[in-house]
């Protein structure tokens, strides 16, 4: 079953250009797809749709690694460097008349 995981970035002021870029460099190849989104100036979300439960795991073990290398633009959420959440999805809908802007960035 498929699983969607939304992560929150709040960047430090002077950071915003440096952070997403590093994030594009990251990149999620194996995710179905993920988007990131700017809220504000200094908030970030990332949005993955990842294939089955293994996928976090395996996510998680490259994804660890790489906070460390941005934490250091990073405001904390309390304790977290982010504030995350995934879950089972349990409905979908696909426009069939939608297809991607060939001009976005496809990581």
């Amino acid at each position: 079953m498929k699983i969607m995981s939304v992560v929150t970035f709040k960047v430090k002021d002077g950071y915003q250009e440096e952070f997403i870029e590093a994030y594009r460099k990251a990149g999620s190849t194996s995710a179905n797809f993920w988007r990131f989104v700017a809220v504000d100036e200094d908030t970030f979300v990332s949005i993955n749709e990842l294939p089955a439960v293994e996928d976090v795991v395996e996510r998680e073990e490259v994804g660890i690694p790489w906070l460390d290398t941005v934490e250091h633009m990073l405001v904390k959420f309390g304790e977290s460097r982010t504030s995350a959440f995934s879950g089972l999805v349990i409905e979908e809908y696909n426009n069939p008349d939608w297809t991607p802007d060939p001009g976005q960035h496809s990581g």
